[in-house]
């Protein structure tokens, strides 16, 4: 959102091909909900090329908590609340009803999971495959304080990553990297 970001260099990468997703391990724009939301609006419109040309593989940091925002723009971005994405068979189907819903929908396609081996039916904790990598993403903000979640939703991410993770070891022969990412530290003493 400010003029000191690396947004050209990202868009300029995606657009020569030299690289094929991009990688967000949180606090995607700092206190989104800020300025009457223009902070989060400004953050994804400068984001868009980008997006338009290579997946977003978006992982929540604590700051998508923040500004009275417990998560909203992080979900509303990546497909958490949308209603124009559905799963029709085996295949995730756009039906955005706009320029900018269909090119969110396309840049946002890894993001909730619906494209992993195991759906995990949100935004917060998902995975996918990229060429030989298999992608968790984490929501560790459950146990660093950040969100004051209940057991029950702590305990739906840690079986539905027991689900995933057996999946992806008997895959290993098509996908052999595994790579687990969280905006928080995997082991914090």
């Amino acid at each position: 959102v400010y003029k000191w970001n690396n947004m050209a260099n990202l868009a300029s990468d995606c657009e020569d091909q030299k690289i094929d997703a991009v990688v967000h391990i949180g606090d995607h724009a700092y206190n989104e909900g800020l300025d009457d939301e223009r902070r989060g609006d400004g953050y994804m419109q400068a984001y868009q090329r980008i997006l338009a040309r290579c997946p977003w593989f978006p992982v929540v940091g604590n700051h998508e908590y923040y500004s009275s925002e417990y998560l909203a723009r992080y979900m509303d971005s990546t497909w958490e609340n949308w209603k124009d994405v559905e799963k029709r068979g085996d295949r995730t189907v756009n039906t955005a009803t706009s320029a900018l819903g269909a090119l969110l929908s396309r840049a946002t396609f890894a993001g909730p999971g619906l494209t992993g081996p195991v759906p995990s039916g949100t935004s917060r904790w998902f995975s996918v495959d990229i060429g030989l990598v298999h992608l968790v993403a984490l929501d560790l903000n459950l146990y660093f304080g950040t969100d004051s979640a209940n057991a029950t939703l702590k305990q739906a991410q840690v079986d539905w990553l027991k689900k995933d993770l057996a999946a992806a070891n008997a895959n290993r022969v098509a996908v052999p990297w595994i790579i687990a990412n969280s905006h928080y530290p995997l082991y914090c003493s």
